[in-house]
């Protein structure tokens, strides 16, 4: 190959480096408008009152909005697509306060010093409501939540529970157990651009909104829904990202930036700072897991028993997928004969979780690999020995969905990794005295690629000769700052016979752009990287076709290399 197995700068690099690549907080619009937020400070609270007359006297400000002047309708921000069934618990302004830093109210102004002066001066009254922070606490309870529409919120927002085999017969016969609680904790992405959206009004009633986000078609359905109106009257743009890690799959800022737009006639911009960011958007989800394994002498896993606990934060988001996925990764790394695997994702009262890159792998692998090294050490075996003999065989069928997991190869990938890193030396030569020790360690994991394993993916990609006899690529994918943009322009090229830097990609746009689910779930390079390579292959018999005839050459005679069409002895 002579594309895809180059290493070549990336396609946008030089303008990144330059500064000529515009991100969405660089964006300057005649009338430009300038919104800053007001968060809860209590962790649980019904919003009594708002008085906005303080904001509203600061010259410049235009208005304020909170839950009493803005669309109360339902809506879930991890939604992918318009119809998909997910809990409708979130609101643009909600009247309960579900958590430190849940949206309090907005203020637009004529420039953002402004806003954020004055929204210092709106006055909020709240009656403090029961909050739970622990999860643990969550388990076994529910609270009231304040309002008749609200009626009783639950905590447990969802559970699995999966057996496989006979797991009390498999620890009763055990040569050794092993049992361990492991938490691990939230974190942020911490993406070198925070949250940010502008939006603007358009002919005919639209309203365009310009965002960095993960999927304009998700920006698109879940505005709608926020709204109320129809998806088709939102025009939406993917800005240049400046970073995500999954922090931006959800809109956060899209739905007030499109409302206040509508409302105004005038462009609006949010941009949030670095403490705003941290406080009002998502981490990834904290979780407590408790994991037993019956292993026989030679260190083959007879059964474990898995009880995983998953804190979501004040909002669904997609929280309810977490025990299942979680679930997914954990049945597909070793061949376990007898499993026991309780799951649950409860409510807190504090910032919601959303997508994050792994999605449930590091928490239940952290969980699983930890366990599996202590049983190592324990039994005085070799943790990469242990692994390899346990870890699944290709054709394997995983147990819980019964899906193929494919010429996996996960033995040779230990060795060669343990034989590469010089694995048996650095071991035994691992320091373990003193004040300052040094040791090595090494882990296995999974994950997948694709939003729905088991279930169909979807994704379509549109190349185009040009007039000028130029390649355009249009297809709704988002370059998050990882290449992405460059891996499906070299696919392309590979096909075409061109270099990647010849291939032009549109940004993704709601109304140029055919569908796809988005950049998330490590599926652009394997799902929508097939479908380039499909698009391309149709584009080159094509161009073959027309070029052979122009040649008066066979078909199979015709090579496209080098940006031209070549038969035995003419090109075009």
């Amino acid at each position: 190959m002579e594309q895809v197995s180059q290493r070549i700068p990336l396609i946008d690099a030089a303008d990144k480096l330059t500064g000529r690549l515009r991100f969405a907080a660089d964006l300057t619009l005649p009338g430009l408008l300038h919104g800053a937020l007001l968060f809860s400070p209590r962790a649980h609270a019904r919003i009594v009152e708002v008085d906005p007359a303080g904001a509203l006297a600061v010259s410049g400000v235009i208005g304020v909005w909170w839950h009493a002047n803005t669309p109360q309708n339902g809506y879930n921000s991890s939604i992918w697509f318009a119809g998909q069934k997910a809990l409708a618990d979130e609101r643009m302004f909600p009247p309960v306060a579900r958590h430190m830093g849940d949206r309090v109210a907005v203020v637009l102004a004529e420039t953002e010093a402004i806003a954020r002066a004055a929204v210092t001066r709106i006055v909020v009254s709240f009656e403090d409501l029961p909050a739970i922070l622990a999860p643990e606490a969550t388990v076994a309870h529910a609270v009231a939540a304040a309002g008749v529409e609200e009626a009783i919120y639950p905590n447990l927002m969802e559970q699995v529970h999966f057996t496989h085999g006979d797991p009390d017969a498999a620890f009763a016969r055990a040569d050794h157990v092993t049992e361990a609680v492991v938490h691990t904790p939230r974190s942020h992405h911490c993406a070198i651009e925070p949250h940010v959206c502008v939006a603007w009004p358009e002919p005919g009633g639209r309203v365009a909104i310009h965002s960095p986000c993960q999927s304009v078609y998700a920006v698109q359905a879940v505005v709608a829904q926020a709204l109320g109106i129809a998806a088709d009257r939102l025009h939406v743009t993917k800005a240049p990202i400046g970073g995500s890690f999954g922090g931006k799959a959800e809109p956060i800022l899209e739905p007030i930036c499109a409302l206040l737009a509508e409302r105004t006639g005038r462009p609006v911009r949010i941009a949030f700072n670095r403490r705003e960011t941290f406080t009002a958007t998502r981490t990834r989800a904290a979780s407590r897991g408790k994991m037993r394994i019956a292993l026989a002498c030679d260190g083959r896993i007879l059964g474990r028993e898995t009880d995983v606990t998953v804190d979501i934060g004040a909002y669904c988001t997609g929280g309810n997928y977490l025990p299942g996925s979680m679930l997914q990764r954990l049945v597909r790394l070793y061949a376990v004969p007898a499993e026991r695997y309780r799951g649950r994702a409860v409510y807190t009262n504090t910032l919601p979780t959303g997508a994050f890159r792994g999605y449930g792998s590091p928490q239940i692998h952290a969980l699983g690999e930890i366990v599996l090294d202590l049983a190592s050490r324990e039994m005085g075996l070799d943790p990469v020995a242990v692994r390899a003999r346990n870890i699944v065989t290709p054709g394997a069928l995983e147990p819980w969905q019964g899906l193929s997991l494919g010429n996996a190869r996960g033995a040779d990938c230990l060795y060669r990794g343990a034989e590469a890193f010089d694995w048996t030396r650095r071991r035994t030569a691992a320091s373990g005295r003193g004040r300052f020790r040094t040791g090595v360690g090494m882990a296995a994991a999974t994950h997948i690629n694709g939003c729905f394993p088991g279930e169909d993916e979807a994704t379509t990609a549109t190349l185009r000769l040009t007039p000028e006899g130029r390649i355009e690529l249009t297809c709704a994918l988002h370059d998050l700052g990882c290449g992405s943009d460059t891996t499906l322009a070299q696919i392309a090229a590979e096909v075409l016979g061109l270099r990647a830097a010849e291939i032009r990609i549109n940004p993704a746009d709601t109304d140029t752009c055919p569908y796809d689910l988005g950049t998330r779930a490590s599926r652009m390079t394997y799902i929508a990287g097939e479908a380039v390579r499909l698009a391309a292959t149709a584009l080159a018999a094509a161009i073959v076709d027309t070029g052979g005839q122009a040649l008066n050459a066979a078909r199979s005679e015709i090579r496209l290399r080098g940006g031209q069409i070549e038969a035995p002895h003419r090109a075009i």
